[in-house]
């Protein structure tokens, strides 16, 4: 039994496909950036709210 649950675990191993951690992070920049940029453009009149949403556009590609 404990065999075939080695042999199991060795083959789903195998399978695997192993990607970037950058991936989540660029997909993340593609997605973030331009609404967030769209966001500081809709509220261009309120400083405030307008440099949150810049900081949220530049954290991800920072992390990137």
């Amino acid at each position: 039994m404990f065999n075939r649950l080695a042999h199991f675990a060795e083959s789903a191993a195998s399978r695997v496909v192993v990607k970037s951690a950058l991936n989540p992070i660029l997909w993340l920049c593609v997605i973030v950036f331009p609404m967030a940029l769209f966001g500081a453009w809709l509220f261009r009149g309120s400083p405030t709210i307008m440099i949150v949403f810049v900081v949220i556009a530049i954290l991800p590609i920072l992390v990137a």
